[in-house]
């Protein structure tokens, strides 16, 4: 009997240690995707960082990544641009916490999130501070209490690319457009200007009518943060197609109300602003394509050239 147990620890043993050596030659001797999409956060902080006060900052969702030109906005006010947004499913916080410590004295802040303000998709998080390690201090208490399963899961998935001798650099019309080198160096994405728009448009997820207090707050915390540096702030709701608009008009017209009343961040615009016919979005309903793109831009140009002058009378205040 003893021998029977001794040869299933050593073949248990056996297969821990090979297992733990094709993990570990996967995860520290094979390089990762350089051009992986994530590692564009690192790509934007260093701009941030870079970029001279005063300057306008997106901060939000990929909706701002997909939906302006910053370059057009930067000729149009004579102020540096930076655009910081990402992907919404990184969730509220993380979005907000990735330009946190980079906030200066006369930075114009244009915060412009998805219908869904929440949490991070945990999938999401855990990849990102696999390839960016500096991003789990974006994380949330909640999502730092996830991290350890999410991670775990990252790894097992690493493990089994790993046995499949899966290959680093992905093919095929997702990964054209979703690169690190997708971005221009305003904070961009522009891979999708000149691709035919898929015919499937796609996330569109059901909105319902909730109580966004808790997530409102969270933006006002930040709001007050950033004032204490000497920043402004201001609000935009986001682009959305006519056909998902109408389907959940009540939802959306909630959550608006609820915006108005509690958020300390002026609202530059109103829910319908940015209604556009599907025809206008590429493969999401946040994503415009390029006609779309310019639509929104001539627009958003409006809007902020109607405020700067109240934002040089903030700025002299402060």
């Amino acid at each position: 009997m003893r021998k029977i147990f001794l040869r299933i620890f050593i073949l248990t043993l056996f297969v821990v240690v090979s297992c733990g050596g094709i993990y570990y030659y996967y995860k520290h001797k094979v390089p990762g995707n350089p051009n992986d999409f994530v590692l564009a956060l690192k790509d934007k902080t260093i701009t941030l960082e870079n970029t001279e006060s005063p300057r306008i900052v997106f901060v939000g969702g990929s909706n701002l990544v997909f939906g302006v030109d910053s370059k057009r906005v930067q000729d149009s006010t004579g102020l540096p641009v930076v655009n910081m947004a990402m992907l919404g499913g990184y969730g509220l916080t993380f979005m907000l916490n990735g330009v946190k410590q980079g906030i200066r004295k006369g930075d114009i802040l244009i915060l412009s999130f998805e219908y869904y303000l929440g949490e991070g998709e945990m999938d999401l998080l855990a990849h990102t501070v696999d390839m960016v390690p500096g991003a789990y201090a974006y994380l949330n208490p909640y999502e730092k209490r996830a991290y350890p399963f999410a991670d775990a899961k990252l790894k097992l998935k690493h493990f089994i690319d790993a046995l499949q001798m899966t290959a680093q650099f992905n093919t095929g019309y997702v990964e054209e457009i979703y690169r690190r080198d997708a971005f221009n160096s305003y904070g961009d994405v522009i891979s999708h200007l000149d691709k035919p728009t898929p015919k499937v448009l796609g996330r569109r997820f059901k909105i319902e009518a909730n109580d966004y207090t808790h997530y409102i707050q969270i933006m006002n915390d930040f709001a007050a943060y950033a004032r204490s540096k000497g920043a402004s702030l201001y609000y935009l709701y986001p682009d959305y197609p006519r056909s998902e608009y109408k389907k959940y008009l009540p939802a959306i017209t909630s959550y608006d109300q609820q915006m108005r009343k509690l958020l300390t961040i002026p609202i530059l615009n109103n829910v319908d602003t940015f209604i556009y016919d599907d025809e206008y979005f590429f493969d999401t309903v946040y994503h415009l394509n390029k006609k779309g793109r310019e639509m929104r831009t001539t627009t958003l140009i409006d809007i902020i050239l109607s405020h700067i002058g109240k934002i040089e009378k903030y700025e002299k205040r402060s």
